[in-house]
C-alpha cells in the first residue's frame, strides 16, 4: 500500500471519527494507526476539518442553512434562540480534548514533564473550562429553579377565569423571555 493510499485511509478514518463523535476520543482512532507519527496524525485531522469547512461553505451558501442536527431536539422556550445546549456541550468537549492533547503533548510516556509551558497551558486552558463548565450548570439549575416556580404559580392560578390566567401567564413569559435575553452585568 503506497504513503498516498495510507494517507488516504487515516483521513477516512478520521472523517467518520468526526462524524459520530466530533472532536473527542481520538485515542481510539490513533490506535488503529500506530505506524504514523503524532504529528502526522494530527496535520491530517487538520486538514480533514479544513475540508469539512471548505465543504459547507461552498455547500451551504446556495440553498440556505443546512438543519443542524439538534433541531430535533424540541425546544421549550427555555432558552434564548443564541443558546443551544447540546452545541454548547460539544463545543466543550471538543476543547477539553484539546487540552488533555496539549498535556499528552507536554508529558513523556512515563508522566515525567517535558515541556513546561505546554503543560501549564493545558493546565489554564483545563481550569478555564471548568469554570466555564460551572458557569453553565448554574445557567440549568436557575432555570429548574424558575421552572418549578413557574409551576408553582400554574397550580395556584388554577382557580383565576382562563382570559386572567392566560394574561399572567403570557407575562411570567415575556418577563423570562427578557430575562434570558439580557446580557449579563
Amino acid at each position: 500500500m503506497s504513503d498516498s493510499e495510507r494517507a488516504q485511509q487515516v483521513k477516512d478514518r478520521i472523517r467518520r471519527h468526526l462524524e459520530v463523535f466530533g472532536a473527542a476520543e481520538w485515542k481510539a482512532v490513533r490506535v488503529q494507526c500506530p505506524e504514523i507519527s503524532d504529528a502526522t496524525f494530527w496535520r491530517y485531522i487538520k486538514a480533514v476539518r479544513e475540508e469539512g469547512n471548505k465543504n459547507e461553505d461552498h455547500d451551504g451558501s446556495p440553498h440556505g442553512p443546512d438543519p443542524m442536527p439538534d433541531n430535533d431536539v424540541p425546544r421549550l422556550g427555555a432558552f434564548p434562540a443564541f443558546y443551544n445546549p447540546l452545541q454548547k456541550a460539544r463545543l466543550y468537549e471538543g476543547l477539553l480534548a484539546d487540552a488533555e492533547a496539549l498535556r499528552a503533548h507536554a508529558v513523556d510516556r512515563r508522566g515525567k514533564i517535558t515541556n513546561a509551558r505546554l503543560f501549564e497551558k493545558s493546565i489554564l486552558l483545563r481550569e478555564r473550562l471548568l469554570s466555564q463548565l460551572a458557569e453553565m450548570m448554574q445557567f440549568f439549575q436557575d432555570q429548574e429553579a424558575v421552572k418549578l416556580i413557574c409551576d408553582e404559580v400554574i397550580e395556584m392560578t388554577e382557580d383565576l377565569p382562563e382570559e386572567h390566567r392566560l394574561k399572567l401567564l403570557t407575562r411570567l413569559n415575556e418577563h423570562q423571555q427578557r430575562r434570558l435575553a439580557a446580557p449579563e452585568s
